[in-house]
């Protein structure tokens, strides 16, 4: 049952391993707050409309806290991000969520931070850094701070999720906060950018696949993934994002698998697998305890061997 978990929540960082190439059908160059709101927006606007719910009052606090952390931040931060660095070089500071999630874990979760992890988070940002073939001479100041908001940002935004929970279904509040979030971006958008001069259909159906499959689908995964695997273990799965940027520009874009990528790919598949393993131990572990904790006090422990022979003389 675990795996199929882990499968299901994985799809959504399939899902946004497509978003760089769709953003760049989505519309013209230079308009990255632009594509952010409309797929917040478009995305809230859809989930409210179906379900036609409002948020409790004592909630609204906190929506627009974890709206503004895991949409308004992290959507507009990354593809300002995206617009100013070269290829897919923003997913080596997406890869960092991790860390940003193991670290605020500690202090907001009481879940401490084991070196381990750390080492496993740094082992798999480096195969990440090989496979988009990042060159620090195309680092824009820009592009490297927004990246590195990002993916802060989308790690507090997985444990705030976690620390306080949903007060209504997974879908509709992934909706309050899609639309609180895309509140904020079209303030932002209307401020610091210009609207798109051609809009065409095909821009439409970009726009409409990040709205629907990246947004809605992808979010209603993740967040059920946050739930049931926990912090650490669904935020290792957005390494999963570069690898599938990667498949995507293979396929789509016809092009060649160079050595020192496929050495990459292996060692984010290898940390993947490691953490998984991992995971599937813990809760082993936890299965016994709990087993243990169940059984009555007064029931017979098992005897040890000396035990016995002790008895026999």
């Amino acid at each position: 049952m675990g795996r199929i978990k882990w499968f299901i929540t994985a799809l959504a960082p399939v899902l946004w391993g497509t978003m760089p190439l769709t953003a760049s059908e989505a519309t013209a160059p230079g308009h990255p707050l632009f594509i952010a709101t409309v797929r917040s927006l478009g995305a809230g606007l859809v989930i409210l409309a179906l379900f036609r719910r409002l948020p409790p009052r004592a909630w609204l606090g906190r929506i627009v806290i974890l709206g503004t952390v895991n949409i308004s931040l992290t959507f507009g931060l990354f593809f300002v991000s995206a617009s100013h660095l070269p290829g897919g070089m923003i997913t080596i500071f997406m890869a960092l969520a991790p860390f940003w999630a193991a670290l605020l874990s500690w202090p907001l979760l009481g879940q401490p931070v084991r070196a381990e992890r750390l080492l496993l988070i740094a082992f798999c940002v480096l195969g990440v850094a090989l496979l988009v073939r990042a060159s620090p001479a195309a680092l824009n100041p820009i592009g490297v701070l927004a990246g590195l908001g990002a993916s802060a940002s989308m790690g507090c935004g997985i444990v705030l999720f976690k620390k306080w929970n949903r007060p209504d279904t997974l879908l509709v509040f992934t909706g309050w906060q899609l639309l609180a979030g895309g509140l904020f971006l079209a303030a932002a958008t209307l401020r610091f950018e210009p609207l798109p001069a051609h809009f065409g259909l095909r821009n439409g159906f970009a726009l409409g696949y990040l709205v629907l499959a990246a947004t809605i689908v992808a979010y209603g995964l993740w967040f059920r993934g946050i739930e049931q695997l926990g912090v650490q273990r669904t935020s290792m799965l957005l390494l999963l994002v570069p690898m599938v940027g990667l498949a995507v520009d293979i396929v789509w874009l016809g092009r060649h698998l160079t050595a020192w990528q496929g050495l990459g790919a292996a060692i984010v598949l290898g940390g993947l697998i490691l953490d998984a393993m991992a995971g599937q131990r813990s809760q082993r572990l936890d299965r016994r305890r709990a087993q243990m904790d169940n059984l009555p006090r007064s029931a017979p422990r098992p005897q040890s061997s000396e035990q016995k022979w002790e008895r026999v003389e």
